[in-house]
């Protein structure tokens, strides 16, 4: 139950961050409403290494219990450094790129 939660909750926490990045996009240099393509750029640049450090840390940290006996906290290990790598790709390789062909592109 414990994985569960775990999971479900790194499943959207990086593709969260990116969607506030991509809404808080600034105006272009007419004044005019970004593009989904100028609001992608503007989360990768600056959310993109901020999510970078966070998976690394995360998984640097969770390398430690990698040679822990307890099968609960070895497991445990496993699941959460999963959760990231996979959270951290699907992000950057599957949210932006639908957000630059789907995602909305006049915000009020």
């Amino acid at each position: 139950m414990c994985g569960v939660a775990v999971m479900a909750g790194f499943s959207f926490d990086y593709a969260l961050h990116l969607a506030t990045a991509y809404r808080a996009a600034p105006p272009s240099r007419a004044g005019k409403s970004p593009t989904r393509e100028e609001r992608v750029a503007f989360a990768a640049v600056h959310m993109g290494p901020t999510l970078l450090g966070g998976a690394l840390t995360t998984c640097g940290s969770l390398l430690f219990m990698f040679g822990c006996e307890f099968p609960f906290l070895l497991s445990l290990s496993h699941l959460v450094t999963a959760a990231v790598g996979l959270n951290a790709v699907q992000a950057v390789f599957l949210f932006l790129p639908l957000c630059a062909v789907f995602g909305p592109e006049r915000l009020g």
